[in-house]
């Protein structure tokens, strides 16, 4: 390319166009370009070519930044249409083919109109016209369509696509417009003001690639006036792939010329690791962590002395096949390990944070102003809302969330109109939070309100417009994050205003606010975002960018089956021996076309084996989260290696490596600490921190650090322990809020609470044991208890008299079902020994024995116990009540631990005189008769079990059953005392109703 694309005059440079792939490749040659022109003397350069001290730049164009030069060259041409254009117009024409009577066999929706218009492109780009595809395919069709039912829908869907096509030439003739087809014959007929005379192509055809030439690019290269020169650059293995025959036949009598470099190539070393050619990890970040282990090891060795170069980070290059996920990793895998690297690669705009608020706007009309959806809008920090001049603060929508959340049945701007025409019944700070707020959601709700009504689509598209661009977020440019937003803003931006404008322009239909933000979601997802890297360092980049770069160590990263060779999507329209017979041409090869991409993709493999000229090192790993965490299996293209002859194998011992800290929170953590690794805000942190002399004797709130003598235990927090020691070192230790969903205005914790004072009321005044003859009279008295239970929540928060009535059914029961009180008392109706008292919500606060298979401990213990039945043979039952199921018996403590506690605590009343908190003088009068107290049975009365009863163990294994509770109980205390949190929770499928998933890193303990 440095040969032939070279020129001293500027004038002249300007006639000559330079085909690449990508943008990546552009600037990955222009900067290729720019080294091999360095004087000789220079000491970075490597390789001296003839010729290549560049003057001016010829023109470095894509395909379609080619047709769009052309363009601008004729005189006074039709605008160019642009994409959006012309999908509104294959849009109409898909209208008109209906409307005329033709019907797909299909539903046309807004994701299908740019399958349609890319298959109509493939057939133009192929030479074929819309007359020859009918005729084609359906000759295929009609032999098979008597007997073959999907004969028959190919065929209906044929005709259908034919009608469309030609609505849809007829609608571009009609337009003041040309789109790529057009522009061609124009070019052909209309000489240009200033012609392109040379073109370089260096992007092989589509039978190779996807950015590579159609059969309809070559034929304008034949034909197009004034152009005297075409050079097509490819090397041998892609040649010898089957390119040469197909090139030979596009441009007929084309000379051929082998070149090679000035200079004898360096030999490649080929670096193993552990004495595998491929090294293979666990998935693509540590791919990339790899790659930064590599760099430092570079940077730490210097020159190397066994014949290799001095390897600086810019001519590193990291090469995949895809560039997603790798652009989303490298960020946080190189930014972790303080290696900067350079990208010129787009990502997808659909992935923007940009585009997910732009989705709350929607979510929020399309779920009518839920409130969780309106609260997300407030709270988004792409938008800014003004109440009275001034922004709508976090705080503001806290305060409006939670008084949302006590209505979560009620329509919400009924709600909050109610809100604001209310006086303040609250602190007067907290409800001027709550109306501001409010204000702002009404506001809100009236401008969105305005999109979901039917209208024309470009009305639609300006109001979703108008609301973004009124709402805008200010920004500071002088900051990365925000400059960043910024651009993805503009281009969403300019998705809308292009839409609005083709509509008004083409076909402006009336639509609903679902069809419009299908479209506009489809938009979305088909464009991308330039990354903003202009910092150097590693260069990350595709296989086919890659190849117009000069690195003095590549990676290549990703070899798994399913990406080397990578597989072009289908049509989904035919099958492809179908579309073989329609597009191939009787003189080309007549190798099927995915037999010539994955020879082609195999001579592009063993062209990157050879891009370094000192070190390569091929990656692979085995976990693909893309994919589930599916396990994959390399490439066949490893094989390959021994093609390359010019390779060194250079085993690398990555034990024998010296020690290098990869992570920034290595340096931080092993050894001396580092402080030169952080900046900004983080160097402020760690300031801080290394200013305290000795943090072991700093003052904390853990209030676990002085072992068990220091903490007084309770049977929930222990339980909770168990089930998972992160839950309870984020609610005990670290005090976190948990996360609880809001499904209802009532939640299990509020019906808990109401079912124990229910029921601890009803005993109170109930003394007598209760059986059949008295349980009718026992409900009747608990139905009044229930009332006013009820009652008294509706004073601090009102219920509305359907929700009312429900929970009362729940608690009294109906015809279809008993209630939880009925279910009580039945339960103690059916019991052997009548119970002479209860001791109800007793507790037990003091320093308890228990057993352990070292021996005797004491432990402060803090509990309620739900209820305590004095029995007439002087032993004791112990009941806890459950909304939910009972406990697993493995992790169980409460039962064991309340009834060895409470028989503990019992003779402890016996024996000792005078009054006790919270035990009527005539429950002291039964505890201290005759002898001892001892433990019959426990229960769990579990109400979402048919059964309720569930008890602590069978008959005959009590001693058992206590014994095994204590020491499970004590075992826990140990690890709570020694402060060992870890994630494990004993469930796991409980994960994912955890109410502190969002801090804990359980993933990565499963990974490791």
């Amino acid at each position: 390319i440095a040969e032939v694309a070279t020129y001293n005059d500027p004038w002249t440079a300007q006639d000559c166009v330079v085909v690449v792939p990508t943008h990546a490749a552009t600037e990955q040659l222009k900067r290729t370009l720019e080294y091999l022109s360095f004087t000789p003397d220079n000491p970075k350069q490597k390789t001296a070519v003839a010729g290549s001290h560049l003057i001016a730049w010829p023109h470095f164009v894509t395909r379609r930044t080619w047709y769009t030069l052309m363009h601008g060259r004729l005189k006074s041409p039709p605008r160019l249409l642009t994409d959006v254009e012309r999908e509104v117009l294959i849009q109409s024409a898909s209208e008109d083919t209906i409307r005329s009577g033709v019907k797909p066999p299909f539903e046309v929706r807004p994701g299908l109109l740019p399958e349609i218009l890319t298959f109509y492109d493939i057939l133009r780009r192929q030479h074929k016209t819309v007359n020859g595809f009918e005729r084609v395919v359906t000759e295929q069709l009609e032999r098979d369509v008597a007997l073959d039912r999907g004969a028959r829908r190919l065929l209906e869907q044929t005709r259908f696509l034919v009608s469309v096509f030609r609505h849809f030439e007829q609608k571009i003739e009609e337009s003041d417009g040309l789109d790529e087809h057009a522009l061609r014959a124009l070019l052909l007929t209309n000489p240009c003001l200033q012609p392109v005379r040379h073109v370089v192509v260096t992007v092989p055809d589509q039978a190779a690639s996807e950015n590579g030439l159609w059969p309809a690019d070559f034929d304008l290269l034949t034909r197009l006036p004034d152009l005297e020169r075409v050079d097509v650059i490819a090397t041998e293995q892609m040649l010898q792939s089957g390119l040469g025959e197909r090139i030979r036949e596009r441009l007929p009598g084309i000379e051929e010329e082998h070149c090679s470099r000035a200079t004898d190539p360096t030999p490649v070393r080929l670096m193993m690791a552990d004495g595998k050619r491929c090294r293979v990890v666990r998935d693509r970040e540590e791919e990339l962590i790899a790659v930064a282990r590599d760099v430092k090891w570079a940077r730490q060795d210097g020159p190397q002395s066994d014949g290799g170069v001095d390897i600086a980070d810019d001519s590193t290059a990291v090469v995949f096949q895809r560039p997603l996920p790798y652009l989303y990793v490298a960020k946080q895998a190189f930014g972790a390990c303080g290696v900067p690297f350079e990208t010129f690669d787009s990502l997808p705009l659909a992935a923007e944070p940009y585009a997910a608020a732009l989705d709350l706007v929607f979510e929020c009309i399309a779920s009518k102003f839920a409130r969780s959806d309106l609260v997300a809008l407030l709270r988004s920090p792409h938008f800014t809302f003004l109440v009275d001049e001034s922004a709508v603060t976090h705080e503001e929508v806290s305060a409006l969330d939670r008084q949302l959340a006590q209505f979560p049945y009620d329509d919400v701007p009924i709600e909050l109109k109610r809100l604001l025409r209310e006086s303040p019944t609250e602190p007067a700070t907290d409800h001027d939070l709550t109306r501001r707020a409010a204000r702002a959601a009404l506001k809100i709700v009236e401008e969105l309100t305005r999109l979901a009504s039917r209208d024309r689509t470009s009305r639609l598209v300006t109001n979703v417009l108008a609301f973004l661009t009124k709402h805008a977020s200010v920004c500071d440019e002088t900051d990365s994050v925000d400059r960043r937003l910024l651009q993805v803003r503009a281009t969403i931006h300019e998705v809308l205003h292009d839409l609005r404008t083709a509509h008004v322009s083409h076909h402006d239909p009336e639509a609903d606010l679902a069809e419009v933000w299908a479209n506009i979601r489809v938009w979305i997802e088909r464009r991308a975002v330039q990354l903003e890297s202009d910092q150097g360092g590693v260069q990350l980049l595709d296989a086919q960018a890659a190849c117009y770069g000069s690195f003095t160590s590549v990676t290549i990263v990703g070899l798994i089956e399913k990406d080397w060779p990578q597989q072009r999507s289908r049509s989904i329209f035919y099958p492809s021996l179908m579309l073989e017979q329609l597009f191939q041409s009787s003189s080309v090869s007549p190798d099927s076309s995915q037999v010539a991409r994955n020879r082609a993709e195999r001579a592009r493999f063993r062209d990157l084996l050879g891009l370094s000229t000192d070190q390569l090192r091929l990656s692979s790993f085995t976990l693909d989260h893309l994919d589930q965490d599916a396990l994959v299996n390399p490439s066949t293209f490893i094989e390959n290696l021994e093609a390359l002859p010019d390779t060194e194998v250079s085993p690398v011992d990555e034990e024998a490596r010296p020690p290098v800290r990869i992570k920034i929170d290595e340096a931080l953590m092993l050894g001396t600490v580092d402080p030169s690794v952080v900046q900004e805000e983080a160097a402020t942190w760690l300031s801080l921190r290394l200013a305290t002399n000795d943090l072991s004797e700093s003052k904390r709130s853990l209030s676990h650090e002085n072992g068990s003598e220091g903490i007084t235990f309770s049977p929930t927090g222990v339980e909770r322990y168990l089930a998972c020691p992160f839950k309870y070192f984020a609610d005990h230790v670290l005090e976190l809020e948990e996360e609880r969903e809001e499904l209802s205005r009532v939640s299990p914790l509020d019906r808990g609470t109401w079912l124990h004072k229910i029921l601890q009321e009803f005993y109170k005044d109930w003394r007598e044991p209760i059986n059949d003859e008295n349980i009718d009279l026992a409900l009747e008295r608990c139905a009044g208890v229930v009332e006013k239970v009820l009652t008294e929540h509706e004073t601090a928060k009102p219920l509305p008299q359907a929700e009312r009535a429900l929970e009362r059914s729940l608690f009294l029961g109906s015809i279809a079902k008993r209630g939880l009180i009925d279910r009580v008392l039945r339960f103690d109706a059916e019991q052997d020994l009548a119970v002479v008292h209860r001791l109800l919500e007793h507790e037990l606060y003091d320093k308890f024995k228990f057993k352990s298979s070292s021996g005797t401990r004491s432990v402060s213990l803090h509990a309620f116990v739900d209820r305590i039945d004095l029995l007439q043979d002087h032993t004791f039952r112990v009941v806890d009540y459950k909304l939910g199921p009972a406990p697993n018996p493995k992790l169980a403590v409460q039962l064991p631990i309340y009834a060895v506690c409470s028989e503990q605590a019992l003779a402890e009343i016996r024996t000792t005189d005078g009054p006790r908190r919270g035990i009527s003088e005539q429950a002291l009068a039964e505890i201290r008769t005759d002898g001892p107290w001892k433990v019959k049975d426990a229960y769990y009365l579990a109400f979402k079990k048919e059964g309720l009863a569930a008890p602590m163990v069978k008959k005959g294994e009590l001693e058992q059953a206590l014994d095994d509770g204590q020491q499970r109980f004590l075992d826990a205390v140990d690890g709570i005392s020694k402060q060992e949190f870890p994630v494990r929770p004993a469930e796991p499928f409980n994960c994912k109703y955890c109410g502190y998933s969002t801090v804990c890193r359980k993933e990565y303990v499963e990974d490791s």
